[in-house]
């Protein structure tokens, strides 16, 4: 599951019943997640499926996290976003679901990009769900929705011949050096500016923060 994965509804086509889906589902939010980025979940089945929402960090990637404010305002923002399990179409012998990050919170300047918070922590778990319905059938017809919703890789705009990319990666140092005091937040929230649906920095405000990557 790649970096923008998670945005994407996935439908998978699998020779099993309804009930077996869901326990598939309840099952991947009750594992052990990645090898660092673990979480803990609360899952609730309903009438249309299964719900699963976010409740923090744990183990080391938790620890980690704490050591930092912006780490600790990240995981505040994410508790709460839900996964989601919809049952689409069910036969004698095969079932049609959907799964997606049905909500999910967003902070500081990464934000402005649609970059959810604590998805390291997130995919692990949708990719488990992936792997415990293909436990079910080894043959199961998996799809997605061509587009990541809410954030595409287009957004991320270059402004000039140089490398100009408003990134979540140099929006995340940005939103650091704020922490740090080098660059107040009036001046970090001047650096960005609104292109229609895109987000970008413009090559006057990169020349004033080109040093700093």
């Amino acid at each position: 599951m790649g970096f923008l994965d998670h945005r994407r509804t996935w439908r998978y086509d699998v020779a099993a019943s309804r009930e077996a889906c869901i326990e598939a589902f309840v099952r991947a939010f009750s594992g052990r997640g990645g090898l660092v980025a673990k979480a803990s979940w609360e899952v609730r089945t309903t009438d249309r499926g299964a719900l699963a929402i976010y409740l923090g960090r744990k183990g080391l990637g938790a620890a980690a996290g704490m050591l930092t404010d912006a780490g600790a305002r990240e995981q505040d923002s994410a508790i709460g976003s839900e996964v989601a399990l919809q049952i689409e179409k069910t036969g004698s012998d095969r079932t049609l679901c959907s799964v997606r990050l049905a909500s999910s919170g967003r902070i500081g300047l990464p934000g402005l990009l649609g970059v959810t918070s604590d998805a390291r922590f997130i995919r692990p778990y949708m990719r488990a769900v992936q792997d415990e319905l293909r436990a079910l059938d080894s043959s199961v017809i998996i799809s997605h929705d061509s587009r990541p919703t809410n954030a595409d890789a287009s957004a991320y705009r270059v402004t000039s011949e140089g490398d100009t990319r408003a990134t979540p990666a140099r929006l995340e140092h940005l939103e650091q050096l704020v922490a740090r005091g080098v660059v107040s937040r009036d001046d970090a929230a001047d650096l960005i500016t609104r292109d229609g649906a895109s987000v970008r920095i413009t090559d006057d405000h990169w020349q004033r923060i080109s040093g700093m990557w």
